[in-house]
């Protein structure tokens, strides 16, 4: 279980994700269009993975704890992975 979201399942519908996150259904969907969550569709609509989300929100924590966008330090980790494998 993941003790500090709440959740035990795989997936997500994007209601509970946004419940989850404390966002609008908007956001979540505007998350997944960005390629920041895997989306599944199924019979009960769209479904995003729990384990993306948490690490979604663990990033947001972390920018805003560094005064930064998520976009700018997912860049800036993506940079350094990149330069990892150099």
């Amino acid at each position: 279980m993941d003790e500090e979201y709440g959740t035990t399942r795989a997936w997500l519908t994007v209601d509970e994700a946004a419940h989850v996150a404390e966002v609008s259904r908007q956001t979540v969907y505007g998350w997944i269009a960005r390629g920041r969550l895997r989306r599944y569709p199924s019979d009960e609509g769209t479904l995003v993975e729990s384990t993306g989300l948490a690490q979604l929100l663990a990033a947001r924590r972390s920018a805003s704890a560094a005064g930064v966008q998520v976009d700018t330090l997912l860049r800036w980790m993506g940079e350094a992975d990149a330069s990892d494998g150099a």
